[in-house]
């Protein structure tokens, strides 16, 4: 199998994604928007939610600001590493490197499993370092801020990490018919994730299978308030909204996906 074989789709998500940090070259296009770049931009019927490569999604989603920080707060355990490692601490660098290097060609920080594994080995390079704080005053000092930007950077992926669960656990729920279980992570979903639509979307979902269209509606609408691009939400409204409200998601599905 040749290496174009190997990666699937992953060059067309490539392509994509690049047309779409030429396309808003600054701020990127929005957390959480390769989803809709993708059904923009797609040029096959195939779906997918990430561009899986870390670094290349978050340029085109949060722009070259939210790219550095990103880099600056995962290259914290390796700006203190030394040439001479304890072979525990060696092992640790070494999967966190590894860690970072897949992160390139998947969407492992979708993965809690991954990503949180991957982050406890980067700790664990920080925290060794960090017990040589009589060594030097300076080093120390920068060992300190490391240690802070991973500690934040864990603490963001544990809150997302949260969210995702519960979303995840309501679209199952949804799927088999339990409407309040559905509701009620749907819920916890929105109040760990109050930027996303996917959670207003879920809890729509969920409303709409429990006969409650108003209520559905209303999350729809809170969904593409929030993501204007969220097809499946702006599917919702087409089931839910009145007429003109109909109209108007039909225009807009016809933008976001022309193979529709």
């Amino acid at each position: 199998m040749g290496l174009g074989g190997a990666l699937g789709d992953r060059p067309a998500y490539w392509h994509a994604a690049w047309a779409d940090i030429r396309a808003h070259p600054l701020g990127g296009s929005g957390p959480g928007s390769f989803a809709a770049v993708w059904l923009e931009r797609r040029t096959s019927a195939s779906a997918t939610l990430n561009a899986h490569n870390l670094y290349l999604e978050t340029l085109a989603e949060l722009g070259p600001l939210g790219l550095v920080a990103l880099l600056a707060a995962l290259a914290a355990p390796l700006a203190v590493l030394r040439r001479r490692l304890p072979t525990t601490i060696a092992a640790a660098a070494g999967a966190y490197v590894a860690f970072l290097l897949h992160a390139g060609l998947d969407w492992d920080w979708q993965m809690p499993a991954v990503s949180v594994a991957g982050l406890i080995c980067g700790w664990c390079v920080l925290a060794a370092r960090r017990q040589e704080r009589a060594t030097s005053p300076r080093f120390s000092r920068s060992v300190d801020v490391a240690f802070a930007c991973s500690a934040l950077l864990a603490l963001g992926a544990g809150a997302a990490s949260i969210g995702n669960h519960a979303a995840a656990s309501a679209a199952r729920s949804e799927r088999i018919g339990d409407t309040a279980t559905a509701i009620r992570l749907a819920r916890i979903a929105i109040a760990w994730q109050p930027w996303s639509s996917e959670p207003h979307r879920l809890l729509g979902l969920a409303y709409l299978d429990g006969g409650a269209n108003r209520a559905a509606r209303r999350e729809f609408e809170r969904a593409v308030a929030l993501d204007p691009t969220d097809v499946a939400a702006w599917l919702g409204l087409v089931r839910t909204g009145d007429p003109a409200e109909r109209a108007r998601a039909l225009r807009a599905l016809a933008r976001r996906d022309p193979l529709l």
